[in-house]
């Protein structure tokens, strides 16, 4: 497309309008990619270096679907809920993007079309006091029960992306384990076949006594 474009060959403006916008989403794609698999092979070989500090989550998380709805104009498929006042988590604010990033993208792929993505941001109560959770959840086709074990594999793609060439590296959900981990935190999938996804992340927050995050 690019080729055609910079040779002149297309000359109607709505086909070159289609073509950019192509052009433009795969570019967007690639780099989300390559972020990927720098990012993974950072935090494997010891390189990455969390900084933490305060973070608001729902900032995160409201500039995430922004840059979402930039590149792919589907944002009208994100539904998010936030409850009021939530306290502030201890974290790596580009990390904790990365993991926003990623959960959303995998709802929207496997997803149904005509379908939104729920994005639900509260405060509970675990073993050790206070924790955020981050919930993400879709109305696609599940995951296979034989599957679940298996997704957070690094570059592991179960059955229902393979047969529906769906696009991706299969690093996500490792990325984001990988990440969660680093910040204390735990994650947890639920997923029937048919009856689509959820997937929460829990978060500590800042301390009363200063900036540290008990494990939840």
């Amino acid at each position: 497309m690019s080729q055609n474009l910079s040779d002149g060959v297309v000359r109607d403006l709505d086909q070159a309008a289609r073509y950019g916008e192509s052009i433009n989403t795969e570019s967007h794609r690639l780099n989300d990619m390559i972020d990927k698999v720098l990012h993974f092979s950072a935090i494997r070989s010891g390189q990455y270096q969390y900084v933490l500090h305060p973070v608001d989550i729902r900032t995160v998380v409201e500039s995430e679907i922004e840059a979402i709805g930039r590149y792919s104009g589907r944002e009208h498929r994100l539904a998010t809920m936030f409850e009021e006042d939530l306290p502030l988590v201890l974290g790596d604010s580009q990390a904790l993007r990365s993991v926003v990033r990623n959960l959303i993208s995998n709802a929207m792929k496997f997803g149904k079309d005509d379908a939104a993505v729920s994005i639900e941001v509260c405060k509970s109560e675990g073993r050790n006091g206070t924790r955020i959770e981050l919930a993400v959840e879709d109305s696609g086709e599940g995951i296979p029960s034989s599957e679940v074990a298996h997704i957070f594999e690094p570059f592991y793609r179960g059955n229902v992306a393979r047969a529906g060439q769906i696009q991706g590296s299969g690093l996500g959900l490792s990325l984001v384990r990988e990440i969660v981990a680093a910040h204390n935190g735990r994650i947890e999938v639920d997923s029937q076949e048919g009856q689509g996804t959820r997937v929460v992340v829990y978060l500590p927050v800042v301390g009363k006594g200063g900036l540290r995050g008990s494990r939840v």
